[in-house]
């Protein structure tokens, strides 16, 4: 869809010769059948996957940029961008290879949405490189790209049985998996909005409050926003919202207002096909290639051929 390819390198060429683990591999990233020329412009950098779980690691999925991609004023050459995917899938077993819940794959799609922000971009400058736009649009391509392993005609391609391959999941349960979707969407958008309104309170006019009453509050803003109570329980529920110290301060908003973005951003350009190659390059094009060097509003009017309008998201929601 982008037009690009992963090759793996051999551990023993890797860069610099090591990776932090053995589960770590690395793959260089081309233009799609440019992995032989050897084309300097035709490489667009290096990504990390260490995909697997162990004692001691990360225990979430995310993607950082190691290192961002940029123009040399002198000698006009690209330092090419590397980004490294941690997530945690199960492990292959003796006599059975490592199965993902659809769940996961939703997961590993909304990381690969920033891995190949990152590796499609290209700034002159690192500043502006990739990931680095507003927070208000960070989520968009990851959460856009969650959309595609919600489609039939994606779940029928990327599904397989573990023994007898080439069966895919049967259409019925392909229409079950897409109806489940929207359960509980209510309770977990509501969630969300909790979520952004508490980082955005403790960064704002609560930003001076003792612990316990950073749990009271988190308790009260709770009950008000997501219509969850525990009664008159106190709980530090902010201990383990990482988020709010993280990186995404006074940003946690921008899940929601990013998918604003992405649901209009799919159901406009790829629900009628998701695999339309010229749909993808104008999207590698006009929202992956700028990275945060323009307005990312000129860069969905760009994409979307209009201002984007959060229509296809409350349909999301609605029905």
């Amino acid at each position: 869809l982008l037009g690009i390819e992963l090759v793996a390198v051999p551990r023993d060429e890797a860069v610099g010769g090591i990776t932090w683990h053995d589960d770590a591999e690395l793959y260089a990233v081309w233009e799609a059948g440019q992995a032989q020329s050897g084309n300097r412009d035709a490489f667009l950098g290096y990504m990390f996957l260490d995909l697997s779980p162990r004692e001691n690691k990360y225990g979430h999925a995310a993607v950082w940029g190691l290192i961002p991609g940029w123009t040399d004023p002198e000698t006009k050459e690209r330092q090419f961008p590397v980004v490294c995917m941690v997530a945690n899938l199960s492990k292959p077993t003796p006599g059975r290879p490592a199965t993902m819940k659809h769940d996961d794959v939703v997961t590993f799609m909304h990381e690969l949405g920033h891995a190949f922000h990152g590796l499609c971009s290209k700034t002159q400058y690192a500043r502006f490189h990739g990931t680095a736009v507003s927070r208000d649009f960070v989520e968009a391509p990851s959460q856009m790209n969650e959309n595609f392993i919600w489609t039939p005609s994606i779940i029928k391609r990327v599904s397989s049985h573990y023994e007898r391959q080439g069966e895919t999941l049967p259409d019925d349960l392909i229409d079950k998996l897409i109806k489940s979707r929207k359960l509980g969407q209510g309770l977990f958008n509501l969630r969300q909005l909790f979520f952004g309104k508490y980082d955005m309170a403790l960064h704002t006019d609560k930003y001076n409050l003792s612990p316990d009453e950073m749990s009271k509050l988190w308790c009260d803003l709770r009950e008000q926003t997501s219509l969850v109570t525990i009664g008159d329980q106190v709980v530090g529920g902010q201990s383990g919202f990482a988020h709010i110290a993280g990186g995404y301060s006074a940003g946690y908003y921008g899940y929601l207002y990013s998918q604003v973005f992405s649901t209009d951003m799919y159901a406009t350009v790829f629900e009628k096909d998701p695999m339309d190659a010229a749909a993808g390059q104008r999207y590698r094009r006009e929202i992956l290639q700028p990275g945060g060097s323009r307005d990312e509003m000129d860069s969905l009017v760009a994409f979307l051929g209009r201002k984007p309008t959060n229509d296809a998201f409350l349909k999301s929601l609605l029905g």
